[in-house]
């Protein structure tokens, strides 16, 4: 059975840009949630909650067919000695899988789609709950701690982590991307240092304090280390492209380097190890990708079976998004989600009869936003603007319903720009503050501003 996730759309109207912090009171939760890096607790599952202890203390541990007829044949090593000394138990959404099969996918384009592979395949140190990210979890690594007021960071590595050429993992590998192909200014592609490692424009920096150990100091509190771990894939090979790297290669090139370690190329190109569930085999361009399971991925369910359950996923090249409607709802494609648009309702409502996929309405999530610019170089505009009663009046000109049931198929929740019902900091009156449709409030608001 396909899911097919329709999100139930909002319309934010309250024009200026969204800006939020953490309260003092939610930053603790969120240091004690990182630390906990278990399930939800609104997780409905006929899974195991835990994993029985004697699974991780036996190593006894379940694999894929595929990968045991390798092992048998002595192509491989048993998965006991694959896996980390303390892998990752994911308890599943709803039940323990089967191994096997394909998940066939659609992308319009394998470069200019690439972050649609990224977001399916990357591994972070951090990472959020599943299926909504209220928690940031423990991933790559195990454990962190804060020294010096919020200053230096310490993160623990998993022992026995493996790159999917079953190279081990190790903290040089995440030093190579920043010091050798993000700090060095002829290594990077962009002419920008990435922003998120930056403190008052000054780099954060990275040390290695052993092979499962990195530090990161500053000269500030790091209050946003964890999101930025969660969200970002801050490690390379370094058994791969240090010998492409002109600082452990005289005869390479800063050109050549540059080549080949373009995004598109670490995530498309067959040969280049991953710590991804699914690693590349095979790159038809423009055709499809096909990647299959990896040996040595470090998660397991919470029966104790090592994942992923399928054994390939398979991204299809289909440029023409309604084609890709159309097999989807032929039974074509297994995930449709992502170029899933609100004009195709009525086609998928229509056909989900026959059964070969159900649709699902996601918890609502915001849609657009009128952003007015506060800064305009016309200043009668920039003053109109920066007066809340014209933001306001702005606000209650718009028919939200209507916009609702001619754009978003009836869909649309009206709301201003505030957080959604799936977040912890969701609050009903924000919600519907200045968004009912009132022309005459409008008009008197403009009225009294002149």
């Amino acid at each position: 059975m396909r899911l097919n996730p329709i999100r139930l759309l909002w319309l934010a109207a309250i024009g200026g840009l969204l800006t939020g912090c953490l309260p003092k009171d939610r930053a603790a939760e969120r240091e004690r949630d990182a630390e906990a890096g278990g399930p939800s607790s609104g997780q409905v599952t006929s899974a195991p909650l835990t994993i029985d202890s004697s699974v991780l203390r036996s190593r006894t541990f379940g694999e894929a067919p595929m990968l045991a007829e390798r092992v048998a044949s002595g192509g491989l090593p048993p998965v006991s000695d694959r896996l980390p000394e303390n892998p990752l138990v994911v308890v599943p959404l709803d039940t323990i899988g089967t191994y096997g099969g394909t998940i066939n996918r659609a992308l319009t384009g394998e470069v200019v789609q690439v972050s649609g592979i990224s977001k399916t395949l990357s591994e972070n140190l951090m990472g959020y709950e599943r299926p909504m990210p209220h928690r940031i979890l423990y991933n790559l690594a195990e454990r962190h701690e804060f020294l010096d007021d919020g200053r230096t960071a310490l993160f623990y590595l998993r022992n026995g982590l493996r790159w999917s050429d079953g190279h081990p993992f190790t903290v040089d590998d995440i030093l190579f991307w920043y010091h050798d192909m993000w700090v060095d200014p002829d290594a990077r592609r962009s002419p920008l240092f990435p922003t998120q490692y930056l403190v008052e424009g000054r780099p954060i920096e990275m040390e290695k304090v052993d092979d499962l150990t990195i530090r990161f100091r500053s000269h500030k509190p790091l209050g946003g280390i964890l999101h930025n771990l969660a969200q970002d894939y801050i490690c390379l090979p370094k058994h791969i492209f240090a010998p492409l790297h002109p600082r452990y290669n005289p005869d390479s090139t800063y050109e050549a380097l540059r080549d080949a370690s373009t995004r598109a190329k670490r995530i498309l190109t067959p040969g280049i190890p991953r710590m991804s569930p699914w690693v590349p085999v095979s790159w038809e361009r423009d055709q499809r990708v096909v990647y299959e399971r990896n040996p040595y991925y470090f998660k397991v369910d919470s029966a104790g079976n090592q994942l992923p359950y399928a054994d390939r996923l398979v991204f299809h090249i289909i440029p023409d998004r309604q084609v890709i409607l159309l097999k989807f709802i032929n039974g074509e494609l297994d995930l449709f989600g992502r170029y899933t648009q609100i004009n195709m309702l009525p086609t998928l409502r229509a056909n989900e009869p026959k059964g070969t996929y159900t649709l699902k309405f996601a918890t609502p999530t915001p849609a657009s936003a009128l952003r007015i610019n506060w800064d305009t170089p016309r200043p009668e505009l920039r003053r109109a603007f920066r007066d809340k009663r014209v933001r306001v009046a702005l606000s209650h000109a718009l028919n939200r319903q209507e916009i609702g049931e001619i754009v978003y198929q009836g869909m649309l929740i009206p709301s201003g720009f505030t957080f959604g019902p799936g977040s912890r900091y969701y609050s009903e009156k924000l919600t519907k503050a200045y968004s009912a449709y009132d022309p005459d409030t409008s008009r008197g608001l403009l009225d009294a501003c002149g």
